[in-house]
Parts: structure tokens; C-alpha cells; sequence
């Protein structure tokens, strides 16, 4: 049973060794990539009448008659255990070609690294199915290799032909590209000088053409070799069939030009690509600064607005102080107007004293008037003044009519204790006015910073959505600009990519990320419970080991007093003894 390239893809695709950072449908991907170009660049090189060395498999020798020759190297025999009877021609190495693993890497898009680990990992699959029992066909385009149980087998598959006439199949050397879709590239004998033109039979300075070229069919069979060649590829020459018209064809490019313009090329994009981003940053640049100022000048005419909200409260604050202090000012001078003020309740008993004063007065007066009145002394008042108004009942300087009773010290110390309560009463009530007045100042002043707060906030979320809409519009014009400056060419030796491939391996990507998220969530989680089985398992060890602990310090403490109990029993028991035997010798020395 043999095992077809495809088929080894695949297989090296499960379990791949040293590809293994990379999905089943990416391997697979490099490794048809590697390969197509790998064995296109060997059957170049063959093409050419070139000798192809290759560390991996062996040397490639172009025979007599248009035959390839397959001599393994030391590493390809060790690697799979394969004995082989083949003797070591005696050809000049020096003239051998390398495989050039970076020009593999340019036309597949990969790395170097990656190449020479997919020849590997293709290699290594090989020796691995072959040991199973099955052999593994690879098509090396210019022969077969089959590899079996520690067995090996190359069969030739160019035509047979003489390449000194510049004969080729078709099939191997044609290849229908944008540029050269009409036209079949020939290779002529290699020995004729550059200045030689196909489309001329007789040539000016070297006579007549000794070679003969065949005619090709106009239409020829198209490989899968894609566009560009390798520089190996092209051709020298071009020849054209009998009966057709002759052809102007510019010489091909040389492969040192070809490497300066792709140098150029590189150059060019490497400039555009910094002019784009140096435009990009100065405008983002310009974008931040114009965000900035406008925040500044939002910020500033903020501040603005609340240092003027602040003026106006200070304002309102102070005049309403000054109102107070008028207030209090006024009462203040109608209370020092007042004639007399009671309060405090001293002042009562200046007033006793100054009304038994009074009293002693008119005692006297009265006095006075009984003595006159025994006497025969003239009064200068009528009769009739003094029967209406008798002296004791004259107007007094302090009050204009006489009081009868006592009370109206007691009635005016009563009003000078209402005033007095009223004014604390007052005094209370403004107190909790200003409280009130201080409460509502505080709210108001924390529903402002609230306030404000949530303006700031609100302020901050629309800048962030603002940002976020210009990032997003940058990222669609620029990939825009991108799909739109984006040349359609296919520059690798595998399938075509497209956009829903592209698409396609993203969410791949994705799904892998997540497989990976999964994974980790799942990893932790495990751990998680690892540990809190642990920690359980330690802290239940922890409490086992505590009990044991108390029950030996009890079971210890249980003893010590059982020996501290039983050393007193028996201290005491000698103690009794001793006083039991002085007590005898007391008795016998009284006796």
C-alpha cells in the first residue's frame, strides 16, 4: 500500500514534532506550500543541466541522455536506517547547486526557520509511515522516490532526449503566466553567446546557426508552477516554430536585476509604509492635541462657571450675615433704650429699697402735715385744693399716681422673666433656623458636587465614545486603503488565497484561542480544586494533630497532678509518722 503526498500531509498534520505551535489545517497548508516549492526548485535546477544538492535527501545528478541520478547522502541513510548499494560517483561538487531555503521561504511567505523545520517534519513522517509497512510515494518532479521499510527506490520521470538540442517536455517547461501566456521559454545550447537572437536563422557575426530547433506546438499544457518564476526558471532564449512569423522579444532579466528591482520594490513599500504611518501619527497627533484644547477650554469654562456659581452663594452667604448682624444690632439698641430692664434680678431688690425709701419719705411727710395740722401754722394751699388733694396724695416725681398695694414689683419681674424666656426662645429658634439653613446649605452643596460629578463622568464617556468612533473609522479607512492599494498576485507555489480563506484561517485562530482559553479555565480550575482538596486535607490534619496534642498535654496534666497527689499523700503520711514518733518521745522524756 502506498501512501500518497496528501495522504503524508495529513498524516503529519495529527502529531506533527517540530510544527506543533500550528493548527491541523495550517500544517497541512505549510506543508504543501514547502513542498511545491521545494521540489519546483529542484526540477529548475535540473532543467537548467544544473546538479542539485540537498542536505536532506542527497545529490541530484544530471546523467547522460537526459536521465537524473539519486545519490543519498550519509544523513538521509542514518536517518531511516536504509542501506543502499549505490557507489559514489567521481563528479566535480563544486559545480553542484544548493537548495536555497530562502528563496522557498520568499515564494511560500514564511519563514526560513519554518522551512527547514516542514522538510524536516515531512522527512521525519516519511520514515515513521514507511516503518509501518507502508510505502510513501514522493513526487520530487523529476522523479519518484519511494520509501519503504528501510528500503528506497528513485525512478526518473524526465523524457529521454538530448538537451544539447534544447529539447524539453512540455508539460515540465511551459507555463502559462500574465506575462507570457502567448509564448513557450526555451532554453538553446548553453555554449552560443549572449548577443544570439532565435528569431534570427543566420546570425550577423557567427555565420550560420548549427543548431536546429524543433518546432513547438503554439498551445501548450500548463503546470501549476505560479507567478513569478524563481530566478532559476527563466530562460535564456526564445525559439520559435517553423512557418511562423519571426519575434522581437527583449532579452530576459538577469537574475542580479530581478533581485535589484525586488530590492527596490521593498525599498519603495518600506517608504510608503513610514510616510503612511508618519501621516498617521501627525494625525493622530493633531487629533489628540485638538481634543486636548477642546477638553482644556470645556474644562476651564467649567471652572468658570462654578468659581461664578461659588461668588454669587459667598454673596448670598455674607449679605444674609449682614442682614443678621443688622438685626441683632437693632434689637440690641431698642433693649439699651429701654428705662429699665429688670433683669437680671438684682434690679429688684434696688427697687424695694428705693420704694422703702419713698415710703419713709412720705412717712415723714405725713409727719410733717399731722404736726402742721395741730399747728396754727398758715398753709399757703386753699381748702378747697387740700380737700380734693390732700398732701400725702400729691404726684410723685417717679409715678403719677399713688399705688395702693404692693404687687407691681412682683407683675414686673413676671414681665422681665417673659421677656427673658421669649428672648431665649427667640435666640433657640434662630439657632435651629441656622442649622436648618447650614443643612440646607450642605445638601445643596453635595447635589452640586454630585452634580458635577456626574457631568464630569458623562463628559469623560462621551470623549472615550468620541475616541472610540474615530478609532474605528481610522481602522475601516485604513484597512479600506489597504484591500484597495492591495495587488491581487500570487506569491507563493501553493493554492490561491483569498479573502474568505483569509477569513477563514482568522477564525480558526479564533476558535483555537478560544480551545486555548478553555483550556487554561479548565487548567485553573483543576488547580483550584487541587488546592482547596489540599488545604482541606492539611487543615483536617492540622485539627487531628491539635487534638492529639491536647489530649496528650490533659492526659500529662492528668498525670503530673496524679504524682503531685500522690507525693502529698505521702509527704503527709510521713509527716503523721514523724509527729506520731516525736510525740512518743515527748511522752517518754516526761515521764
Amino acid at each position: 500500500m502506498q501512501v500518497s503526498e496528501l495522504e503524508l500531509f495529513k498524516e503529519a498534520s495529527k502529531e506533527p514534532k517540530f510544527l506543533y505551535q500550528y493548527t491541523d489545517a495550517q500544517v497541512m497548508k505549510i506543508l504543501y506550500k514547502v513542498w511545491s516549492g521545494f521540489t519546483k526548485f529542484i526540477r529548475s535546477l535540473i532543467m537548467q543541466g544544473r546538479n542539485v544538492n540537498c542536505m536532506e535527501f542527497g545529490r541530484f545528478i544530471c546523467g547522460s541522455e537526459n536521465k537524473v541520478k539519486f545519490i543519498p547522502n550519509q544523513k538521509f541513510l542514518s536517518s531511516g536506517g536504509f542501506s543502499s548499494h549505490l557507489e559514489e560517483e567521481k563528479i566535480d561538487k563544486s559545480k553542484d547547486q544548493h537548495i536555497s531555503y530562502s528563496a522557498i521561504a520568499y515564494a511560500a511567505n514564511l519563514d526560513r526557520e519554518v522551512v527547514n523545520k516542514a522538510i524536516k517534519e515531512i522527512i521525519g513522517t516519511a520514515i515513521k509511515v514507511s516503518s509501518s509497512g507502508r510505502n510513501v510515494k514522493l513526487d520530487m518532479r523529476v522523479g519518484v522516490l519511494i520509501i519503504g521499510n528501510k528500503t528506497f527506490e528513485f525512478k526518473y520521470g524526465l523524457e529521454s532526449g538530448t538537451r544539447a538540442e534544447g529539447q524539453r517536455s512540455p508539460s515540465l517547461s511551459s507555463a502559462k503566466t500574465p506575462s507570457t501566456s502567448r509564448c513557450t521559454i526555451f532554453r538553446p545550447d548553453s555554449e552560443q553567446s549572449a548577443g544570439y537572437h532565435p528569431s534570427n536563422p543566420n546570425p550577423r557575426y557567427q555565420g550560420l546557426s548549427p543548431v536546429k530547433l524543433k518546432p513547438i506546438p503554439e498551445k501548450t499544457s500548463e503546470t501549476s508552477i505560479p507567478w513569478p518564476y524563481l530566478p532559476e526558471a527563466y530562460n535564456d532564449k526564445v525559439s520559435p516554430g517553423k512557418g511562423t512569423k519571426k519575434l522581437n522579444i527583449p532579452p530576459p532579466i538577469s537574475a542580479r536585476k530581478l533581485l535589484n528591482d525586488q530590492r527596490a520594490q521593498i525599498e519603495q513599500k518600506k517608504e510608503k509604509k513610514e510616510t503612511e504611518s508618519k501621516q498617521a501619527k501627525e494625525y493622530e497627533n493633531k487629533l489628540i492635541k485638538d481634543i486636548n484644547q477642546r477638553l482644556i477650554s470645556d474644562r476651564e469654562s467649567k471652572e468658570i462657571a462654578e468659581w461664578e456659581k461659588k461668588l454669587i452663594f459667598i454673596e448670598g452667604n455674607k449679605k444674609q450675615l449682614r442682614e443678621h448682624d443688622e438685626k441683632r444690632k437693632k434689637i440690641k439698641e431698642e433693649r439699651n433704650k429701654e428705662s429699665y430692664d429688670y433683669f437680671p434680678f438684682t434690679h429688684g431688690d434696688a427697687l424695694e429699697q428705693k420704694q422703702r425709701e419713698i415710703k419713709e419719705e412720705w412717712q415723714k411727710e405725713m409727719n410733717q402735715v399731722r404736726e402742721k395740722s395741730s399747728s396754727k401754722a398758715r398753709s399757703k394751699l386753699s381748702d378747697s385744693y387740700i380737700a380734693q388733694y390732700p398732701v400725702w396724695l400729691k404726684q410723685d416725681e417717679y409715678a403719677p399716681i399713688r399705688r395702693i398695694n404692693e404687687d407691681h414689683v412682683e407683675i414686673v419681674m413676671d414681665q422681665a422673666l417673659q421677656r427673658y424666656e421669649e428672648q431665649l426662645q427667640k435666640i433657640e429658634e434662630e439657632n435651629v433656623k441656622r442649622e436648618e439653613l447650614n443643612e440646607k446649605q450642605d445638601n445643596f452643596n453635595k447635589a452640586f458636587e454630585k452634580l458635577k460629578s456626574k457631568e464630569r463622568e458623562k463628559a469623560i464617556r462621551e470623549n472615550e465614545n468620541i475616541l472610540r468612533e474615530q478609532m474605528k473609522e481610522k481602522k475601516l479607512k485604513k484597512k479600506k486603503e489597504t484591500t484597495e492599494n492591495k495587488e491581487l498576485e500570487n506569491t507563493n507555489f501553493g493554492p490561491d488565497e483569498g479573502v474568505s480563506e483569509l477569513m477563514e484561517e482568522a477564525e480558526e485562530q479564533a476558535k483555537i484561542k478560544m480551545e486555548l482559553k478553555e483550556a487554561l479555565q479548565t487548567q485553573i480550575k483543576e488547580k483550584h480544586e487541587k488546592l482547596r482538596k489540599r488545604q482541606k486535607e492539611e487543615r483536617e490534619m492540622d485539627i487531628s494533630l491539635n487534638q492529639l496534642f491536647e489530649e496528650a498535654w490533659e492526659n500529662e496534666q492528668m498525670n503530673s497532678k496524679l504524682k503531685s497527689q500522690a507525693n502529698k499523700n505521702l509527704y503527709k503520711e510521713v509527716w503523721l509518722k514523724q509527729m506520731k514518733m516525736r510525740q512518743l518521745q515527748n511522752n517518754l522524756s516526761n515521764e
